[in-house]
């Protein structure tokens, strides 16, 4: 074999030492070392990193680096965003609040101010028919359950109402009290007319105390007490005093006295009435000398009864006694003793009882048999007080 052989065969077993093998589908080359003398055999491989790869992997990174940098600025800028949002918030939140608040202030005010100025709607008007509202039945109830028939009763008077047709009929039966018999019957027609009454003042004592019963029964009907509108009645002259309901008109029989049955009398008036000195002159001789004096006023009444030496009198107020029953002790002072007015009124600047000078003035004191049997009927619904007054002191 000649030398060129020999070198041939050398650089082919040199050449097939070496066999880089490149992995296509992979960054990383592989470098396969054989056994010189058995080609097949391998020895060792190597992994070679082709530049192409570390660039591209440097320019991955700082690609990894641009994107981070962008997240970063995008966060930083939500953050941003996020605080000039609750800048805003803590601004509109109050102002809305606010806003809200004024709106439900004026709401309320505008509401609050509508229901206030909505006027009382108008009262119905009686409706013609007297028995919608009040029936003559029900004032004939009242009437015989009255207690101003006691009073008659005791005078020797029994009185029973009825209805017949559109009056109201009372019998009046006059009796001996001793033996109570009837001596002599009298019927008293009252008759309705236009939804009113019509009374004639004619001087008769029992057909003036049937009509006050009749109006008073009315008055109870639209709610007043017992007596109330009596009393309203015997304290005032009607031929000069208006009364709504109430219509006087003069004729050649007589006062004719009209009240509407769908009107409720006003009697307001009474709590302010008390016996005045013009009052107590109209039985002058009987309270300055002896004999008895009654007088009606209002809610007080006044009962004297004396001889040459003494004179006792008892005063009656509803309910209560009142700065009314203290004025009326002072007409009457005034009036029996006028130089002596001014010293009472400093002696006795109040209800109580006191004794001093010729005075003897007892708060809810034990009646007399007299006295007693005057304001029996009046007992539970009235207080008293008395004043005995010495004459010759």
């Amino acid at each position: 074999m000649n030398n060129n052989s020999l070198n041939d065969m050398n650089n082919n077993q040199s050449n097939n030492s070496v066999q880089p093998i490149q992995n296509t589908n992979s960054l990383v080359n592989k470098l396969n070392i054989v056994n010189p003398l058995n080609p097949n055999e391998i020895i060792k491989i190597e992994e070679l990193i082709e530049n192409n790869n570390l660039d591209s992997k440097e320019t991955n990174i700082e690609n990894n680096n641009l994107e981070s940098k962008q997240i970063n600025n995008n966060i930083d800028n939500v953050e941003v965003e996020n605080k000039s949002k609750r800048k805003i918030n803590k601004f509109i939140i109050p102002l809305v609040l606010c806003i809200t608040i004024i709106v439900i202030v004026i709401l309320y005010f505008v509401f609050f101010n509508k229901s206030n100025n909505v006027p009382n709607p108008t009262p119905n008007k009686p409706v013609d028919n007297i028995e919608t509202k009040i029936t003559l039945n029900d004032i004939v109830n009242k009437f015989n359950n009255h207690s101003g028939l006691q009073n008659l009763k005791t005078l020797g008077y029994n009185c029973v109402a009825k209805v017949i047709d559109n009056k109201i009929i009372v019998d009046v039966n006059k009796i001996d009290i001793e033996n109570t018999e009837d001596i002599s019957t009298k019927q008293y027609i009252f008759t309705l007319e236009n939804r009113s009454f019509k009374f004639l003042d004619n001087n008769d004592d029992i057909y003036y105390n049937l009509y006050l019963i009749i109006m008073d029964s009315i008055g109870m009907l639209h709610g007043l007490e017992e007596n109330e509108v009596i009393s309203l009645l015997n304290s005032i002259d009607l031929t000069i005093t208006n009364i709504d309901g109430i219509t006087v008109v003069q004729t050649e029989n007589g006062t004719e006295i009209t009240i509407n049955v769908d009107k409720k009398i006003d009697t307001s008036s009474l709590k302010t009435m008390y016996i005045e000195i013009n009052d107590l002159k109209e039985q002058e001789s009987f309270l300055k000398e002896s004999g008895t004096a009654i007088i009606e006023k209002g809610n007080l009444k006044l009962y004297k009864q004396g001889d040459e030496k003494t004179t006792t009198i008892v005063i009656a107020e509803k309910n209560n006694l009142s700065n009314l029953t203290y004025n009326t002790i002072l007409s009457l002072i005034e009036f029996l003793y006028p130089n002596e007015i001014d010293n009472f009124k400093t002696s006795y600047p109040k209800l109580t009882t006191i004794s001093f000078n010729r005075y003897v003035i007892t708060e809810n004191p034990l009646l007399d048999e007299d006295f007693k049997n005057y304001f029996e009927q009046y007992k539970n619904d009235y207080k008293f007080i008395e004043i005995k007054i010495n004459k010759d002191a």
